[in-house]
């Protein structure tokens, strides 16, 4: 006959037998899982190379170039003439406003050329900028139909 010993240990080592059976069986799925993910990322960053690529092939200068030169109507730019340090004898500092007084001074800097570096002094005056004139709006040119903007952009 068989001792009580004998069984606990036989089913001790079937509960045993399952439990790693188990964890072997979800490792090995963990593991495939593992693998595909791996290989979305590898295909996603192979795509994100390509779309680099591509957007460093729109970006190229000479094609933007092309393109506004074909689409914008631009003017070329003016070149401004250049000051020279001679030129300079005035400059305008931003409006000071002095506590306890409701007047604001407006302030003006003269610029001296000392030995290669510039000496500043300064002049106060009591004459406020104006302001600047209100911008007007013609009603009838800003009241368009989505339509007109349509047929100004070449669609139906």
């Amino acid at each position: 006959m068989i001792r009580i010993s004998t069984l606990v240990w036989l089913i001790l080592s079937i509960v045993t037998g399952s439990l790693l059976f188990n964890f072997g069986q979800k490792t090995e799925d963990q593991r495939h899982a593992i693998a595909l993910l791996e290989k979305k990322i590898d295909r996603e960053q192979q795509s994100l190379n390509i779309l680099q690529a591509e957007w460093s092939y729109l970006n190229r200068p000479e094609r933007l170039r092309a393109l506004s030169d074909k689409h914008l109507d631009l003017e070329q730019i003016k070149r401004l003439p250049q000051l020279q340090d001679e030129d300079v004898d005035v400059i305008s500092a931003p409006p000071e406003k002095e506590e306890g007084k409701d007047k604001q001074k407006s302030a003006k800097t003269t610029v001296h050329k000392d030995q290669g570096k510039f000496a500043f002094s300064k002049r106060l005056e009591d004459t406020p900028k104006p302001a600047p004139p209100p911008i007007k709006t013609d009603p009838k040119k800003s009241e368009k139909s989505f339509a007109d903007v349509l047929q100004n952009l070449g669609g139906e």
